[in-house]
């Protein structure tokens, strides 16, 4: 991305970043995966470091 950018005068650079057609929705399956991978990694390290959530 940052190759197409460059050569983007500021406000083309602007106007492009404020154009939502270039956005893709993400899958709901990738979603689910990467917000299901993130939990476990936050468990992980809250037992690593004896969190506790109820304190």
């Amino acid at each position: 991305m940052k190759e197409k950018t460059k050569r983007f005068t500021d406000a083309g650079r602007k106007a492009f970043t404020n154009d939502r057609t270039n956005m893709q929705l993400q899958k709901k399956f990738d979603s689910n995966e990467q917000g299901g991978l993130l939990s476990n990694y936050s468990k992980q390290k809250k037992k690593e470091y004896n969190l506790d959530e109820n304190k």
